[in-house]
């Protein structure tokens, strides 16, 4: 395997152990008799948050770290559309 191969290997699984980490803090924070609701906003929040960095740019050179700092945006983002609903 060459090096971007496993540089690519390597933030896939960094942004599965921050999915993960989302979806735990989500559970402690929600619980889990709604599970499958607190696992659709993880999994949204998490792509929304990817979603925002490739708006400027190529996805292609979004880092795990990056996702992971930016999932708070993407949660402030969701709240404003949702107020904006009424």
């Amino acid at each position: 395997m060459n090096a971007p191969d496993l540089r690519a290997r390597r933030e896939f699984l960094k942004t599965t152990g921050i999915l993960t980490g989302l979806l735990a803090a989500l559970i402690g924070q929600f619980g889990t008799e709604d599970f499958l609701r607190v696992l659709a906003l993880g999994v949204y929040l998490h792509g929304r948050a990817a979603e925002l960095l490739s708006e400027p740019t190529d996805a292609s050179g979004i880092l795990a770290s990056e996702v992971a700092q930016a999932i708070p945006f993407a949660r402030r983002k969701l709240a404003e559309e949702l107020r904006a609903r009424g």
